[in-house]
């Protein structure tokens, strides 16, 4: 038996100020009911900034917009601009993994590994304990399940890659689960 239910797109717009720029290739997380993002691309494969842009999704009784949008500047411990990152959330922090910042994957592709705490409001580099960190690359999936981070395939040096590595954030390890070639 299925239940049947509507699903609908709503426009929002911030009551003042002014929200990030139009992009493509960014990231986008939400952590108790506010939205972040990061990174992207206005100009193809060139990274817009370091920001990180914040707003609120709630409103109250009778409002027709989103409260104003915020821009926390990058600080000296904020990842470098990127494009094409993958992003995913546990408990207070977004953790950000690759990506690039170039117009072909030979100018800086990235398997660098960051978060965010939204507390606090600042970045911290995550250095992995053990394990064999994924090669550099862009346009690949990381998803998270309890503490663990999952990273799947993207494009790196040598093509498309199928390759899936769990990063474990309470003991700092990286294990490889597959690298598949086809």
């Amino acid at each position: 038996m299925s239940s049947a239910f509507e699903l609908n797109w709503k426009k929002y717009s911030p009551c003042q100020g002014t929200g990030p720029i139009e992009r493509s290739s960014h990231g986008m997380s939400v952590i108790s009911n506010t939205l972040y993002i990061f990174g992207g691309e206005n100009t193809a494969r060139i990274p817009i900034d370091s920001s990180m842009y914040v707003i609120k999704l709630s409103q109250d009784e009778g409002e027709k917009c989103l409260p104003t949008w915020r821009k926390i500047e990058p600080s000296s411990n904020s990842p470098v601009p990127r494009i094409a990152h993958s992003q995913a959330v546990i408990g207070e922090r977004i953790y950000i993994f690759g990506g690039r910042q170039g117009i072909t994957m030979e100018e800086s592709p990235l398997n660098d590994l960051h978060y965010f705490d939204v507390k606090t409001e600042t970045w911290t580099e995550v250095q992995p304990k053990k394990g064999a960190v994924p090669s550099p690359r862009s346009f690949h999936q990381m998803v998270s399940i309890k503490s663990s981070l999952f990273v799947f395939g993207g494009c790196g040096n040598d093509g498309r890659m199928s390759d899936l590595y769990e990063f474990n954030t309470l003991d700092g390890t990286w294990t490889v689960f597959s690298d598949v070639s086809y």
